[in-house]
């Protein structure tokens, strides 16, 4: 394998152009499909359901109900992207600019 090949390969996506490119593209895709809830919930999905339910003005059971759900669409709007992550960064980014 040349090294031009290998360097290629094994670069970080936001070394190469035109995957940075499908990443914004695909991210904003995945963007456009959810709802003002879904984007304010994005970035804070990792954090406890007491914030979920600050963020939704919502009680418990309801804000567990909707991370719930957000995780199950975002999985399957990315299921078996290379790029997954990539693309989650760029989703979460487009949440916190523009909710």
């Amino acid at each position: 394998m040349s090294q031009k090949v290998e360097a290629a390969a094994s670069a970080p996506a936001e070394d190469l152009p035109e995957v940075q490119v499908l990443v914004n593209e695909q991210g904003r895709e995945v963007y456009d499909q959810l709802t003002p809830r879904e984007r304010a919930l994005v970035p804070h999905l990792a954090k406890s359901v007491e914030e979920h339910m600050a963020i939704l003005e919502c009680g418990r059971s309801q804000a567990y109900l909707h991370a719930a759900r957000l995780k199950q669409t975002l999985q399957t709007l990315l299921d078996g992207d290379d790029h997954r992550d990539d693309i989650m960064l760029e989703v979460c980014r487009l949440c916190v600019v523009s909710p």
